[in-house]
């Protein structure tokens, strides 16, 4: 796998952990909230999205441009998926743990995953890690099919009013045509 599928995975795993993130705490919020553990989404969440903006731009530029490459060699998707959702898992419980400490100053006693109706955040994983193995692998669906077409022809352009010259074989005999047998020899 390129070092550019490495980036596109790394920016689909960090949207998809800030969607579990936000979406843990849509569909199940806790008791309490601590104050200002959250600050950092305020200059995170568009920062993210300037990212994913900017890589949907570049992908679209290449394929615009791409004719002939080869098609990236990806994991097939049921190993994109079990690493995403593992990815997501694990970006999820530091995150819990890391707002917990900053927010109360210790690390959180309890595991992150049950914490307050945390729980829910393991079959969000799970659905956003195959939705995110999905999406890569129809990019690179799409990239192989962009890269295997055959070049565009370019066109003569249009309305110049002059039609081309056309050829005719030459005809008549074989010397006008320089197709005659050879000449006899020079004498000695």
């Amino acid at each position: 796998m390129s070092r550019l599928w490495h980036l596109r995975a790394a920016l689909l795993t960090i949207v998809g952990a800030l969607a579990l993130h936000q979406a843990r705490y849509l569909l199940a919020p806790p008791e309490h909230v601590h104050s200002g553990a959250h600050a950092y989404f305020a200059w995170a969440v568009p920062l993210i999205a300037v990212l994913a903006v900017a890589a949907a731009v570049e992908l679209g530029l290449r394929l615009s441009r791409s004719r002939g490459e080869a098609a990236p060699a990806l994991p097939p998707a049921s190993i994109l998926f079990v690493v995403f959702t593992f990815t997501l898992l694990t970006i999820f419980g530091a995150q819990e743990s890391l707002e917990a400490l900053l927010a109360d100053g210790v690390l959180p006693a309890e595991n992150p995953f049950v914490a307050d109706g945390a729980w829910v955040s393991i079959p969000l994983a799970i659905a956003l890690g195959a939705l995110l193995a999905l999406l890569l692998r129809g990019v690179a669906l799409v990239v192989a099919l962009v890269g295997s077409r055959p070049p565009r022809r370019r066109r003569a352009p249009r309305g110049s009013g002059r039609r081309p010259a056309r050829v005719f074989p030459a005809t008549g005999s074989g010397i006008s045509r320089s197709l005659a047998p050879r000449g006899p020899p020079l004498p000695s």
